[in-house]
């Protein structure tokens, strides 16, 4: 059952590069261009225009919002994260700000510190699940838990103590 949901948080959508640049920007910014490129560990951010090229990789466990916002009465959006506004074209592109808004949110949730989280609980769930099976194993083969310092002995050797594990000894 582990596995399977380990397994589950490395099938990720496959998702094309897509042109972001904002019009107003790249009319101002000597032809800028900027692309998103989505995958597995991180979003990446490339932006290039006729002087210089820059690049931004924005992880999902880092990755603490994604904020749609619009404005003009809703004709005008941009999606919001940390580190960058995506705004693609004049700022009226509602459909793919619709698809870059949900395959970050479900980026995060799958490979975010949500997803981290939700890892580590199972995780504690599946080994408080082992000892109280192996506590059930052990009182029905009537097997003693530490074991006597006599039975130390006789398996370890002499002098050998049981270190610390917060159930004294008996």
């Amino acid at each position: 059952c582990l596995l399977l949901r380990s397994l589950s948080l490395t099938l990720l959508i496959l998702f094309p590069t897509e042109d972001i640049t904002n019009t107003c920007a790249a009319i101002t910014c000597c032809c800028l261009r900027t692309t998103l490129e989505l995958n597995d560990e991180e979003a990446i951010f490339r932006s290039s225009n006729c002087c210089a090229q820059s690049t931004r990789r924005e992880p999902y466990a880092q990755l603490g919002s994604v904020e749609p916002a619009s404005i003009c009465c809703g004709i005008c959006a941009n999606v919001q994260t940390d580190q960058n506004v995506i705004c693609p074209g004049c700022g009226c592109a509602n459909e793919l700000l619709r698809t870059v808004a949900s395959e970050l949110q479900e980026r995060k949730v799958k490979r975010g510190n949500i997803a981290q989280i939700r890892q580590q609980e199972n995780l504690m769930m599946e080994l408080i699940k082992l000892a109280v099976k192996t506590d059930l194993l052990a009182k029905k083969e009537g097997i003693q838990y530490p074991p006597s310092q006599a039975t130390m002995d006789s398996v370890f050797g002499q002098g050998f103590t049981l270190p610390f594990v917060g159930i004294p000894a008996p």
